[in-house]
């Protein structure tokens, strides 16, 4: 079974895509609720475009047990001045989740309990 939260994203993302066809909607979620890294794979996506910010935020409340968030939708994340939308970037908070991959880059998925959403509109 897909936790709500990955629902969530899932479709939010699909909302982004513009994808209103009600069986493909209904195979991709049962795709995801069967397959883990299909499941992150969507998130994923859904995270890159901005969905799972936009539309669905509390799919991105670190405070959860289950909650993936990306570096690049979080206020202590700097991004790499060269290459900002895809170079390694730096937490200024030195956050312990900052020291393992797949974290610091800009759109990578991982668990940090100090993500701290970036206010609507915001820039990192």
């Amino acid at each position: 079974m897909l936790n709500p939260r990955a629902t969530a994203m899932i479709g939010a993302w699909l909302d982004a895509v513009g994808e209103a066809d009600a069986v493909i909607r209904e195979e991709i979620l049962m795709r995801a609720a069967a397959d883990p890294d299909t499941r992150d794979a969507y998130c994923t996506a859904a995270v890159a475009c901005g969905a799972a910010m936009r539309d669905a935020p509390e799919a991105t409340d670190a405070r959860a047990d289950d909650a993936y968030v990306a570096c690049v939708h979080c206020r202590h994340f700097r991004p790499n001045p060269r290459t900002p939308e895809a170079g390694f970037g730096r937490c200024c908070i030195e956050a312990p989740a900052s020291l393992t991959t797949p974290t610091l880059w800009p759109y990578a998925l991982h668990r940090c309990p100090d993500h701290q959403p970036l206010a609507q509109g915001a820039q990192p």
